[in-house]
């Protein structure tokens, strides 16, 4: 029986190969089927761009079923013409419309008719032109009034674009995680451009209550929200003999309370003692933490490409909804670094877009602590 099975199989290969249009077709299934069942067990989400892989395989399939629809009636011929003739129409139909459909989305596109917040799971969508634009324009500010930093807000959808493009600048810049902190210049140094997100609205309502800003004007972006580009200054505040040695003193001798979407926020400032330089695809991070009644934490990471000692750094907290803010705020303070994950085995140095974090090294204070205690109203 299995003797048997073996010869009808090499029958049916021996008269696969000699039909090249049967191979073709049967690569062209295996193509568009195989990777198919795969996807469908999937454990990761999939995006659009995943399924490019199939082209153009479906629209070869319809040009197939369609050359052997017509050739099908051709052969019966007859009153069958008529539906031939019918099958050439509809297929120019489609065609037509397929053509003006993608020209209408191409220019709906570029002109930024689209919704920004569409392209989920990423919380907005950013094109590139909007992006080298609105850098290009803080740049240009900068140089022209003779200001020596930019400093841009990134957030999850921007960080990684950002990074690369203001590799690009002329002015020495710092980009910054705008989820929780706002980065400021020295007063020393005197004014500096800031470059603010669509959705960074910590970052104005911070600069509001803790900053000087001008702003100067709206970077466009398509399919949402423009880019607010200022001209910020801090304001002086007294500096406090608590620091954390080496890495942050601490201003403004009590911490200062924000409200902002309907929540209440806890901010701390900070001078920034010590400098590190721009590196590829390298961040600097400090994770502070603070400690609230009844046991509660709050943790807040900011997230720096670059540290320019003297800056001001002010990081918030999100208060819990109904909670009592404490006479006394004690706060504790890590830092770290992340660097690219590039593995060597031997002479083989691989490069890859895993990013992976330092150990984390705690923050001492000037009497050899971890905790600073300060008013917290």
């Amino acid at each position: 029986l299995l003797r048997s099975k073996w010869q009808g199989f090499r029958t049916w290969w021996t008269e696969l190969r000699a039909n090249p249009s049967r191979c073709g077709l049967l690569l062209l299934l295996t193509w568009q089927i195989v990777p198919l069942l795969i996807l469908s067990h999937h454990a990761v989400d999939l995006h659009a761009q995943y399924f490019l892989m199939f082209m153009p395989g479906p629209f070869i399939l319809i040009g197939l079923f369609l050359s052997k629809a017509v050739e099908w009636l051709k052969a019966h011929g007859g009153q069958w013409s008529i539906l031939r003739y019918g099958v050439y129409a509809l297929t120019a139909l489609v065609f037509i419309a397929q053509l003006l459909g993608s020209t209408a989305a191409v220019i709906d596109a570029s002109s930024g008719n689209f919704n920004d917040r569409s392209f989920q799971p990423y919380p907005y969508h950013n094109d590139l032109r909007s992006l080298q634009n609105a850098l290009g324009e803080a740049d240009q500010l900068a140089r022209q009034r003779h200001l020596d930093r930019v400093y841009v807000t990134t957030d999850f959808a921007t960080q990684t674009a950002l990074r690369y493009l203001a590799e690009q600048m002329q002015t020495p810049t710092t980009l910054f995680d705008a989820s929780r902190c706002l980065v400021l210049p020295n007063p020393a140094d005197g004014p500096a451009v800031l470059l603010v997100g669509p959705y960074d609205g910590l970052t104005n309502a911070l600069l509001n209550q803790f900053a000087t800003a001008t702003l100067v004007d709206q970077p466009a972006r398509l399919g949402g929200p423009p880019f607010r580009l200022y001209v910020v200054a801090p304001v002086v505040q007294t500096s406090s003999q608590k620091m954390f040695t080496g890495n942050l003193q601490l201003l403004n001798r009590q911490a200062q309370h924000l409200d902002y979407n309907s929540s209440s926020w806890l901010v701390t400032q900070w001078s920034l003692l010590h400098a590190e330089q721009p590196s590829l695809r390298t961040t600097y991070s400090y994770a502070l933490t603070t400690m609230l009644t009844g046991g509660q934490s709050r943790q807040s990471v900011c997230t720096f490409s670059a540290i320019r000692a003297g800056d001001q750094l002010l990081a918030a907290f999100n208060l819990p909804k109904g909670g009592e803010t404490s006479a006394m705020v004690a706060l504790k303070a890590q830092s770290f670094t992340t660097v690219p994950n590039n593995p060597f085995y031997g002479p083989f140095h691989l490069e890859t877009d895993r990013d992976h974090n330092t150990a984390k090294v705690t923050l001492q204070t000037v009497d050899g602590g971890d905790t600073i205690t300060f008013p917290g109203s």
